[in-house]
């Protein structure tokens, strides 16, 4: 199943430092979110063969390349990452669905279930992470840690086959952009920078240019001491130089 893990362990390491579930609980809604936009995407799909009157079927069976998986499967299995990620690193076994969708609202009824399933995991169940193996069916004996399993198997493969499927659509002349990948949600957490801390900087300029260059050049007598020091290091020097 695209490279699903096939089993979870727990490890025996005592001094594995404790990864908090926060990050996982906030990870796992950001990949969520970006599955949600795919919908869009299949929107504007429709639309685009209504308009061009073409079959809806020609973009959801495109791809790029002869030998590339479908737009269809691009959009399972980034629902199979989403899933697996949420499942996984709380413990659970995803929920099982068939690959067996053909239109557009059939996408979109996986793609909903698949967020219904990641959103109904709370952040308490990520709790003991670090301690969860997840194995892979595609290499046998071999396993990731949570923190590998989320850093280098979900968030890779999850945006992976969401780009691919907006560059499928592309490819085909559907009218879709970043915006469309990023979505709007990225303006709701934008902020007004908080305004820097400037005692120091006031302080300093609010020296005139006499006094700041009074501090910064040495007096007559300092300049004296200065030179008288630097011609008697540099006599011993050449005494010393011509001794040897």
């Amino acid at each position: 199943m695209k490279g699903y893990p096939q089993s979870l362990h727990h490890t025996r390491e005592g001094n594995v430092r404790a990864e908090g579930p926060k990050m996982y609980y906030e990870v796992v809604p950001q990949c969520t979110q970006s599955l949600k936009l795919v919908e869009g995407g299949l929107d504007k799909a429709e639309a685009f063969a209504k308009t061009k009157n073409v079959d809806v079927g020609s973009l959801l069976n495109g791809s790029l390349a002869p030998d590339m998986k479908l737009l269809i499967y691009q959009v399972q299995s980034a629902c199979d990452y989403v899933k697996a990620g949420a499942a996984w690193l709380s413990g659970q076994r995803p929920p099982r669905h068939e690959d067996n969708e053909k239109t557009a609202e059939e996408l979109r009824a996986r793609i909903r279930k698949t967020i219904e399933f990641a959103q109904s995991v709370a952040q308490e169940q990520y709790q003991g992470n670090e301690g969860r193996q997840v194995g892979l069916s595609w290499a046998p004996g071999k396993v990731l840690r949570g923190k590998d399993y989320l850093l280098q198997m979900t968030i890779p493969n999850v945006y992976f086959h969401i780009a691919m499927v907006y560059a499928i659509l592309r490819n085909h002349a559907v009218d879709v952009g970043k915006m469309d990948f990023l979505g709007t949600s990225i303006s709701s957490t934008m902020r007004v920078p908080a305004p820097r801390p400037q005692t120091t900087r006031v302080a300093r300029h609010s020296m005139t240019p006499h006094s700041r260059e009074s501090q910064l050049k040495p007096s007559g007598m300092g300049r004296a001491r200065v030179s008288a020091r630097f011609l008697g290091e540099m006599s011993h020097t050449l005494g010393q130089a011509r001794r040897g």
